[in-house]
């Protein structure tokens, strides 16, 4: 509950002094999440500069509650947002069963968001299923307009502030997944990488089923090859709003410099 979450920081305090928090709660960013705490910060003796790092999703942040949230997110504390976006092509979204929304929704939303002084952490996934060659300029292009916009080098200013850029993976229970694993070509591909059945590999081998799935699923065109040069294009984007250091990602490291910097 809200006051058992308050309770514990305001041990953790006193305890031991600690300021500085990450909530890995799922999603912590919604409107009754937020409500709640707010409401309960008031039965605990906290200091006002207690910061919380929270998790976001881009659709909760609707038009009519959007800047609410905002002024509630300031009121607990929290700081940084990760703010989940992925993609920004509202088909890819589709393709992964997410919630479809706009360019202008999410530019919305981070503009609030800039405005309230809260810091955000952006994740881009690359090469999703229904990922074409389309889609790739099309997230290139709207990463550029949110850097320009948005992008800040320091942190504590509000803005976009990371950008993490990784590559999708056809997680096990997943529709992307269990696709890959009906298909005969894929099987025996897997099998020829790894030597185990995919069916029975507890731990699947993630980077070789991304592979698979470009080899076997040609009718976008999408490679390995042009992901990697798309990834490439979108660090090289990074580095003309932010600092090597605030680019990342599960499997890119950028250059530490680059012709468009």
């Amino acid at each position: 509950s809200a006051k058992k979450f308050w309770k514990q920081i305001e041990h953790l305090y006193e305890t031991h002094g600690s300021v500085e928090y990450l909530i890995s709660d799922d999603i912590v960013a919604t409107l009754p999440k937020l409500n709640a705490l707010t409401e309960a910060r008031e039965s605990v003796s906290v200091p006002d500069n207690i910061q919380f790092r929270a998790y976001g999703y881009a659709p909760y942040f609707t038009s009519e509650n959007s800047q609410e949230m905002v002024r509630l997110m300031k009121e607990v504390g929290i700081v940084n947002l990760f703010l989940g976006i992925e993609n920004f092509s509202q088909d890819v979204n589709e393709h992964s069963h997410k919630r479809a929304y706009s360019f202008g929704e999410i530019e919305r939303t981070i503009e609030d968001i800039t405005h309230g002084g809260i810091d955000i952490f952006l994740p881009l996934i690359i090469g999703m299923p229904g990922e074409t060659e389309k889609t790739l300029s099309y997230n290139a292009e709207c990463l550029n307009k949110l850097l320009e916009w948005y992008g800040k080098r320091q942190y504590g200013e509000g803005g976009i502030v990371r950008v993490d850029l990784s590559g999708g993976m056809p997680l096990r229970g997943t529709p992307w997944y269990m696709h890959l694993a009906r298909d005969e070509g894929v099987k025996n591909f897997y099998h020829s990488k790894t030597g185990v059945q995919l069916d029975q590999h507890i731990d699947p081998d993630y980077a070789i089923l991304r592979a698979a799935s470009t080899r076997y699923f040609k009718s976008t065109g999408i490679t390995n090859g042009r992901l990697e040069q798309h990834k490439a294009t979108l660090g090289e984007i990074c580095l003309r709003y932010l600092r090597p250091e605030q680019i990342g990602g599960f499997d890119f490291q950028p250059s530490k410099s680059t012709s468009l910097s």
